[in-house]
Formats: structure tokens, sequence, C-alpha cells
């Protein structure tokens, strides 16, 4: 069970239906005792992508493999050694790995360097290409029909969500909704 309240809007428009979610979670949040309202729409969020360029990595004899893996060793951390006391049990691994707070910027990751292979550290900002971009956004689906969820709970005096309801219900109906059109009714 997603929560004790739940509405599920359809519909042909997918952002059409976002909109009738938003207005849906508006309705919620000025209906008493509903709290906990969400929906099942994710917040953009940021995502770099970041491109090798060949024939600059060529130039300077890198392959694309060692910059992946250089990327990935400080993106996502990487073993390089062990540590063997004497007094331990087992060796300690030694890792080598970004800071986490450097690791939300990607001028952190554009710093570092890269040893070609006459010896010389070459830049990564020199090798690659970073494009901006958002997140895929996760979309729901029930009995393969586009679904958007809002979500909430009942609390207060009355804690049922069965007085909720009613409530919501009453609200809803006095609703007029912006991104509607005339489309028949969902069966």
């Amino acid at each position: 069970m997603l929560s004790p309240l739940v509405a599920e809007i359809y519909g042909l428009d997918y952002p059409g239906q976002i909109g009738v979610a938003q207005q849906v979670s508006q309705v919620f949040s000025e209906t008493a005792d509903i709290v906990d309202i969400d929906t099942s729409v994710a917040a953009e969020a940021p995502r770099w992508i970041v491109s090798v360029d060949r024939q600059k990595a060529a130039r300077f004899g890198i392959s694309q493999a060692h910059i992946t893996s250089t990327i990935a060793a400080v993106l996502q951390g990487e073993d390089i050694g062990y540590l063997h006391e004497t007094n331990a049990k087992y060796p300690i691994p030694l890792r080598v790995e970004l800071p986490v707070a450097d690791k939300a910027y990607v001028e952190s990751l554009l710093d570092l360097n890269v040893r070609a292979t006459d010896g010389s550290l070459v830049p990564l900002a020199d090798l690659v290409v970073v494009k901006d971009s958002t997140r895929e956004q996760p979309i729901y689906r029930k009995d393969l029909l586009l679904v958007v969820l809002v979500t909430a709970d009942m609390a207060g005096r009355l804690d049922s969500p069965l007085y909720g309801m009613a409530d919501l219900y009453r609200a809803l109906g006095e609703l007029h909704l912006d991104s509607v059109r005339n489309l028949p009714p969902h069966p």
C-alpha cells in the first residue's frame, strides 16, 4: 500500500497529467488534516554527460579506456593497494577517491590530470567535452496506462482516512481542472 489516500490521474497527455496532479495536490494541501502529500513525479535533477574527445586524446597518446577508468576511479573509488600491518588480521585497502563534497562539482573532475605516454600530465578538461543535461524521469504505469499518483495521509483529531476521502471528494468535485480537455472518461 502506497499511502492511505491515493489519487490516480490518467490521461493521454503526460504533461497534462502532471498539471492535473499539481492541482489535485493543491486541493489535498488545502483540506484539513491531510498531511504528507506527495506525487509520483520526481524533481528534475542535473546530470553531466562527459564525452572523450578522441582526436585530442590520440594526440597525447591517451586511450579512451584510460580516461574513463580515471574518471570512474575518482568518482566511485578504486583500491590501489593494501597496507599489511603486523597486528592486523586483514590487510587494509588503500583507496583513491575524490572527497564527497568535490564530487558535486564538475570542475573538480576537470581539474584532474591524466598521464600521457610521454610522461607529461594533461588536464582532463583538455580531453573531454561536458554537456549539461537532466536525469530521465521515471514514468509510472498501471494496467499499461500512464498514471500520475498523488498520495497523502490523514492526521489530527479524526485520524481515519475515510473522513479525509469524504472531504477530498467534495473538494475535488468543485475543482475546475485547467489541464483537462474534453476527453472521454477513463473506463
